[in-house]
Formats: structure tokens, C-alpha cells, sequence
């Protein structure tokens, strides 16, 4: 849910100069950037508005006409983007509508044209003030706001006093020297000449008219009895009796008529109201205008208390009843409101009820018809009936008002008035309209980061909804929300986690929400190391999930970890990779058994992992005839699949002794990603480890063959994959019995990175079979240095303490050697767990051997 402050129309509309300014033959004179721009603003393509005012104020050829006719769009631009925009945004344009008005009056003091940008300036602060003090009636702290508003029209109206003086004189000078021209002044059309006498009288009007409304605008920022709003109306009401005597033909006259008994009834001078509206119906009005009276007429009827006035009121002429406006909408709201109420009052529950659904209604009108600041005020009535008839609410009623009291920042009241309204909806039997309502509430304080409470919600109304449609999606966002919610808890948080995934996929099992819950749950597991619950919940993704191929790899990396652990439980390891081999396979064999021809990207996956799955348990022929009938089935895959396929064809070639192919396969992969094939080097390593001393050879030889290819192109590779592109050079010559050299590229990784431990330990292994004095000191100092950088207890610093021990012994120190392992052995009795222990204590009892023999003479 996000909040966005409405776009004041009727606010916009005071933001540019009227075409009545000008004399009748400038008035049709529109040029051609203003319909343009014009445009653009009523589709809000405000920035491409502010490109193209830019681009043609910068030409060199503008006429001074033209270049104060674009300054003026520039502006209403800005201005109109600033009432659209968000409000981080909307300050810095107001300030450019503002700014480039400024910059044109500082640079064209003695410009004929000076009158029409200064009023433009005085319309934008005008607009604006009006901006901020609708603001205030949104706001949690309307304070902030009402200052600026103050501030705005303030300055408003100290632009536009001086400009009525100033288009005076300009109007005494025109008159006794005759009209000098026909100039056009408004922001659509501007001449290159002065303005006539005509237009200045227009101009001077329409100042008077704006000032007057700046005046109004003032006066509803001041508490209702304060002297300020009185003074304020007393100005603006004089100001419009000087324009309300006009000839009935200026468009200036029925605004300014309307306008004097608005200011009447906020002094509450309500006889002069309910004259003026008399002379009003009198002069026989356009209809518009006379609908606009009626609003009027209602309005002061309700001031007064007069609702049954008010109710006739409603009662339209036909000539007026196909008329459209939102002013008179907004008022037969505002009646019906005071006829709950009163309807209350008088304890009257059948009748408050009638009112209460005809306001209701009301409101879902004024929403289709009239569009968002229309609605909004709408709503902002509603919420304020229904605080006053507390309890009286149904679930319309008060979800209309939790919406009202939301986008006013009224968080608390708006959660509150929500689950009201789920509570009444459900009890009414209406168990959608109570998911919607009860979610709303969860969704404000989703807002506020309150996640825990938003999380509670949304378990609470799914649960109790469960047969809904939408039930699933608002479970799935209570685990969002607690996701959220445990972000920085300890890891023992992540147990309601994993509760709340596995009570969604009990509920839901059939639910479309159950693929994400599915790989949540499949996270949580993993992040555990519950290998086993982990490949589980990724098991179970479907085949239509979007996120099918990520959870198959998923799978497979569970399934590669978990072998990792149980690599000295040789049985054990071999169940778990044959179970994982046969899930993989069972995905891409058909109904009958035949494997499939064209392999989608998600079986493409599957291949490779259930090659990994039979390399994992010494199935080498299997695994290769399965590579080979994908690559032969899939000619389409992309070239990094086919090269990673080609690199475990390559493994289980060389697992099933045919070295001699994998090494003709090994040249293929020249274009493989450096990344993989510093894998294969890696997956050899582990192969020759493992394979007969004869075929150790060929291995070794693959290795510096894969080796090679990733040397050609180090360019590619990052510092860390450099690195282990040494490291597995290094490794493949000691596989390959090239001892020295081996030893020498230790030696050099070493020295530039003594932080590497797994870099340190084999470059000390590789001391240690050396067997000469100086390389198993050597060895001892890199193991002693290994053994000081580890972590007391780990898995590397028992390690060490075995190496440092064994070195003692083998360089004729066996008491040391005993005094190390004895040591130990007191303050971790079990010696770095079950595969450690008996190494240590076969160490032990050989350097207790070897300490009572009797020395060499």
C-alpha cells in the first residue's frame, strides 16, 4: 500500500492567467507550443513538458513575446508536476516553477510584458499555499503544514497587492495615450507589443479576483473564531463587492458573486449569505452558476442547522439535474451525513441506517465520476461521521473510513477501524470482504516495520478464512513478514520460521503459494544444514514452478554437501548418492521409461546433476553413457552447459580408466568458463587421490592438461580464481610426481599469501614427504604457523596439532611429540572427534615406543 498525496485540480486551476485578460482577438490566438505543452501536462508527461520549455527557451531567435510565454509554461510545468509528485519530490519543483519566473523578472525589469510573469509568480505561490493547506487535512501533524500554507499565501498576497497598484498606473498611462497595441497577455498567447488599455483593465480584474482568493485561501488556515480568519474574510469580502457589481457578460462576475456569500457564511454573517444568494437566483444565473448557488444554499443551511432546508434543497429542477459537478455531489454527502447523524441522535437505528448506506453510496459515486481528490474528500467526510457515531459503522462504512484515516496518516486508527471492519464482516457472513479488511490492517503496519504484528494478522484472519481464495496469499505474507521480522534475531527464530512454512504447506498443499513456501522452507533447511528436510521441501517444487530449475540445482548442492560429510562413511555415502541418482533420473525418463528427446533448460540441469550423483558413487560408465546421450540429444543448449557436460564427461572418462579419451575431450573445452574448469581440475584431483598408484599418472597428466587450458586465459579470472589456478597447478605437479617444481610454486604462494590456510597446510604436507632434515623443519614452522592462526578447537587447529607432533616425532623428539598429544588429550578429551582420535592415540603409543627404545651409539 502506498500513500500519494491527491492531485489538487481545482487548485491547478488558478495556475495560469485567463484568457478574459486579453481583448477578443488575442483571446482565440493560441500558439502552438502552448497547446502542445498543454497536452502533455493532461497526460502528465510532465518531464518530457520540462525538456521541450527548456530546449526553446534556449533558443537564440525567441522573440521577447514567445520567451515570456514559455517562462510562463515552464512554470504552470513545474508547478502542475509538484502537485502530481511525491512529496520528497514536490518542494524542489515548486522551487523551479518559482525559480524560473524569478530569473526572468531579475533579468526584464522594463518589459512590457512584466505584468503578466509577476502575476504568474504571485498564482504559483497562491497554488502553492492551497497545496499545503490540503495537506493539513491529510496530515497526523497538520501544524507543519498550515505554517507553510500561511507562509504561501502570505506571499501570495504580497505580490498580488502591489500588482493591482502597478496595473493601475499602467492602465492611467494607456488611456491618455491610446491603446499601443493589441498585445496578448496570457501565458497561452503573448504579443509583441504592450498590452492595450482593454487588457489591462482585464488584467487589473483578474488581480483583484486572485487577491481576494489568496484572502479566502488565508483565512481557512486560522481556528474558526480567531480575529485572523475574521480579518482575512473581511479583506477578500471587500475585495469581491468591488467585482461582484460587474456587467453579468464578465467571466469574473458569478466567481466573485459565489465567492462573497462563501466568505459570508465562514464569518457566519449568515443573513448576507442567504441575501447574496437571493440576488444571485434573481439575476436569472447560467445553470452552471445557479447549480453552484444551490451548493451554496446547502451548505449555509447546514451552518445553520437547518437540515430539513438542506434536504429540500436536494430536490432539483430538470434543468439543473443533468447538470455534473463535484462541488454539488460533495454536498448531498455532506447532508446525508447530517441526516445519520441527526438520525442517531434521535435514536432513530432504522433510518441512521438508510443514511448511513445512501452515504455510502454517495461515495463510490463521487469516486467514478469525479476522480481521486473528489474521492478523497469524500472519504475524509465519511471517516468523520463515522468517528462521531462511534460503533455505528457497518464493514463499508468503516473499511471506507480506514482508507479515509490512512491517506490522512492517521496509521493507528486506520489498523484499528480495519479490523473493525473484518470483525463485522465476518460476522455479517462475509468472509472475503473480512480477508481484504483484516489484510489492510496487516499491510499498515507491514509499513510501519511493526513486521511481528503484521505477521500475527495475517496468520490470524488466513486461518480463520481458510476456505478463501486469497486465505493462501495472506498466509504466505504473514511468512513474509516474519521473515522479516527475525532478520537480525538469533538463529534459534528461524524454528517458528520453519514451523510457520510447514503449517502453510499442511493447510495449502494444493494452494498455488506452496512453490514459494516450498523454497522458503528449502532456505531454512539448508541454512540449518538439515540436508536432508532441505532436498525434501526442494523436492517438491512442481514442474510448472518458475523457479523449477533454481530448486533443482538446489537439490543438487544439498545432495553435494551432505556426500561431503559423509565421505568417510563409504556405504552410507553410496545409499545417499544412488537415492539422489534416482531422483534426478526419474525427472528425465517419461511414463515409459524412455528418456526424453528435447530437453528443456530444467532437464538440461538434471543431467548434470545426476552425472554428479553417479560420479559420487563410482558409476563412471553410467554416468558417461547418460552425458554423451544428452549432449547427442540437446544440439541447441547453450555453450556453457555443453562445455560443463563435456568436463564431467571427462571425469567419469578418466574414472573408467580411458584416459587416453578424456584427454581428447579435454582439448574441446578450450572455450569453457574458467570457473568450471578449475572444477574439473579439482573433481581429477579428487579421482586420482583415489584411483590405483599406476593410473595416478594419467590423472596427474589430465590435471596439467586442464590446467594449461585455464593458463591461456588467467586474464579472464579474478584474484580469487587466480589464486586457485595456482593453487591446482601446484597440485597437479605433485600429482604428476614433478616434486620440485611443485614445491617451488609453494613456496612462492605462500610468501604471498601467509593468510591462505588450506594454501599453508598443502604446501606443508608437501614438505613433509619430503623426509630430508630441512624440509620437515620446514614443515614443522609452516605447521606451527598454521596452528597459531586457527581457531582453538576447529577442525584445521586439530590438524595442526597433529602435524606439529608427528614432525617432532619424525625429527627424533618423541617425548615432545608425547608431551603435545598428552596435553591435549587433557583439555579435549576427544582429541577433534572420531576420525582424529584414533590417529592421535596410534601417534601416541609410537612416540612412547620410539621414547623407550634405546638411542643410536
Amino acid at each position: 500500500m502506498t500513500f500519494r498525496v491527491p492531485r489538487i485540480l481545482l487548485i491547478l486551476s488558478i495556475l495560469s492567467i485567463p484568457t478574459s485578460i486579453l481583448s477578443p482577438c488575442r483571446a482565440a490566438e493560441v500558439s502552438t507550443d502552448a497547446r502542445y505543452l498543454d497536452g502533455l501536462r493532461q497526460r502528465e508527461l510532465f518531464e518530457l513538458a520540462e525538456t521541450y520549455a527548456r530546449q526553446r527557451l534556449a533558443e537564440d531567435t525567441l522573440s521577447p513575446r514567445d520567451r515570456a510565454r514559455l517562462t510562463i509554461q515552464q512554470a504552470r510545468t513545474f508547478s502542475q508536476h509538484a502537485a502530481a509528485a511525491p512529496p520528497a519530490e514536490q518542494t524542489a519543483l515548486w522551487q523551479q516553477a518559482e525559480g524560473v519566473l524569478d530569473t526572468w523578472l531579475a533579468a526584464e525589469p522594463d518589459s512590457p510584458w512584466r505584468p503578466l510573469v509577476a502575476m504568474q509568480r504571485a498564482l504559483v505561490a497562491l497554488a502553492r499555499g492551497e497545496f499545503a493547506r490540503h495537506q493539513a487535512q491529510l496530515a497526523t501533524q497538520a501544524d507543519p503544514h498550515l505554517a507553510e500554507a500561511r507562509a504561501q499565501l502570505r506571499a501570495s498576497i504580497g505580490r498580488l497587492r502591489p500588482l493591482v497598484d502597478e496595473v493601475d498606473r499602467m492602465l492611467a498611462v494607456a488611456e491618455r495615450t491610446g491603446p499601443r497595441g493589441t498585445s496578448a497577455g496570457s501565458p497561452q498567447d503573448i504579443s509583441q507589443a504592450a498590452l492595450s488599455a482593454d487588457e489591462l483593465i482585464s488584467l487589473g480584474r483578474n488581480v483583484r479576483y486572485q487577491l481576494a482568493r489568496a484572502l479566502l485561501a488565508q483565512a481557512q488556515c486560522y481556528d474558526r473564531q480567531s480575529a485572523d480568519r475574521a480579518h482575512s474574510l473581511t479583506q477578500a469580502t471587500a475585495w469581491l463587492d468591488q467585482l461582484a457589481g460587474l456587467p453579468q457578460n464578465d467571466s469574473l462576475v458569478w466567481k466573485s458573486r459565489l465567492a462573497r456569500v462563501e466568505c459570508y457564511r465562514l464569518l457566519s454573517d449568515y443573513a448576507s449569505a442567504a441575501r447574496a444568494l437571493d440576488e444571485i437566483d434573481q439575476q436569472q444565473p447560467p445553470r452552471a452558476v445557479a447549480l453552484r448557488a444551490r451548493t451554496e444554499a446547502i451548505r449555509l443551511a447546514l451552518d445553520q442547522g437547518q437540515l430539513d432546508r438542506a434536504l429540500a434543497l436536494l430536490q432539483l429542477p430538470d434543468v439543473l439535474a443533468r447538470l455534473d459537478q463535484p462541488n454539488w455531489d460533495l454536498a448531498r454527502l455532506e447532508v446525508s451525513l447530517a441526516a445519520w447523524q441527526a438520525a442517531g441522535d434521535r435514536g432513530d437505528p432504522e433510518l441512521a441506517g438508510q443514511w448511513q448506506t445512501r452515504a455510502n453510496e454517495l461515495v463510490r459515486q463521487i469516486e467514478s465520476r469525479h476522480g481521486a481528490y473528489w474521492s478523497r474528500r469524500a472519504e475524509m467526510l465519511l471517516a468523520g461521521a463515522l468517528r462521531r457515531a462511534a460503533g455505528s459503522g457497518d464493514p463499508d462504512t468503516l473499511a471506507r473510513a480506514a482508507r479515509s484515516a490512512y491517506l490522512s496518516g492517521q496509521l493507528d486508527e486506520a489498523i484499528g477501524l480495519y479490523e473493525q471492519a473484518a470483525a463485522r464482516a465476518a460476522a455479517a457472513g462475509n468472509p472475503q470482504q473480512a480477508l481484504d479488511s483484516g489484510y489492510l490492517a496487516a499491510a499498515i503496519l507491514q509499513k510501519q516495520g511493526r513486521y511481528d504484528q503484521a505477521a500475527e494478522r495475517c496468520r490470524r484472519w488466513s486461518l480463520a478464512l481458510a476456505g478463501q481464495p486469497r486465505a493462501a496469499e495472506v498466509h504466505l505474507e504473514a511468512i513474509r513478514n516474519l521473515a522479516q521480522a527475525i532478520k537480525d534475531r538469533p538463529d534459534a527464530a528461524l524454528d517458528d520460521y520453519g514451523s510457520l512454512l510447514e503449517e502453510h504447506l499442511a493447510r495449502w498443499s494444493a494452494s498455488s503459494t506452496t512453490g514459494e513456501a516450498r523454497w522458503l522452507l528449502g532456505g531454512v533447511r539448508r541454512y540449518q544444514r538439515d540436508w536432508d528436510r532441505a532436498i525434501a521441501a526442494y523436492q517438491g517444487i512442481g514442474p510448472a514452478d518458475p523457479r523449477l530449475a533454481d530448486a533443482i540445482d538446489a537439490v543438487g548442492t544439498c545432495y553435494k554437501a551432505r556426500l561431503a560429510e559423509l565421505r568417510a562413511d563409504h556405504p552410507a555415502a553410496e545409499a545417499l548418492a544412488a537415492r539422489g541418482t534416482a531422483w534426478f533420473e526419474s525427472i528425465l525418463d517419461t511414463a515409459g521409461g524412455s528418456p526424453i528427446e528435447r530437453l528443456s533448460p530444467a532437464q538440461r540441469r538434471v543431467v548434470l546433476w545426476a552425472a554428479r550423483m553417479r560420479l559420487a558413487s563410482a558409476d563412471y560408465g553410467k554416468a558417461q553413457r547418460r552425458l554423451t546421450a544428452a549432449l547427442a540429444e540437446a544440439p541447441d543448449a547453450p555453450d556453457d552447459w555443453r562445455r560443463e557436460a563435456e568436463a564431467l564427461s571427462v571425469v567419469a572418462l578418466a574414472g573408467a580408466g580411458q584416459a587416453d579419451e578424456a584427454g581428447r575431450m579435454v582439448e574441446r573445452l578450450a572455450t569453457a568458463p574458467p570457473t568450471a574448469l578449475l572444477n574439473l581440475v579439482d573433481q581429477l584431483d579428487r579421482l586420482a587421490q583415489a584411483a590405483p598408484t599406476p593410473h595416478r599418472q594419467r590423472l596427474a597428466n589430465l590435471q596439467l592438461q586442464v590446467v594449461d587450458l585455464v593458463g591461456r586465459r588467467q586474464s579472464e579470472l579474478s584474484p580469487d580464481q587466480r589464486l586457485a589456478f595456482h593453487q591446482a597447478y601446484a597440485g597437479a605437479l605433485v600429482a604428476s610426481g614433478r616434486g620440485d617444481e611443485a614445491l617451488e610454486k609453494y613456496a612462492t604462494l605462500a610468501r604471498a599469501h601467509p593468510d591462505d590456510a588450506k594454501l599453508g597446510e598443502a604446501y606443508a604436507e608437501l614438505l613433509a614427504t619430503r623426509g630430508d632434515r630441512w624440509s620437515l623443519a620446514a614443515a614443522l614452522a609452516e605447521w606451527r604457523r598454521i596452528e597459531r592462526r586457527a581457531k582453538p578447537g576447529g577442525g584445521q587447529w586439530f590438524r595442526a596439532k597433529y602435524a606439529v607432533a608427528e614432525l617432532n616425532l619424525r625429527l627424533g623428539r618423541p617425548e615432545r611429540a608425547e608431551k603435545i598429544i598428552e596435553l591435549l588429550a587433557l583439555l579435549h578429551p576427544e582429541l577433534g572427534g572420531p576420525a582424529m582420535k584414533p590417529r592421535f592415540e596410534q601417534l601416541l603409543q609410537q612416540a612412547k615406543q620410539r621414547g623407550l627404545a634405546p638411542s643410536p651409539r
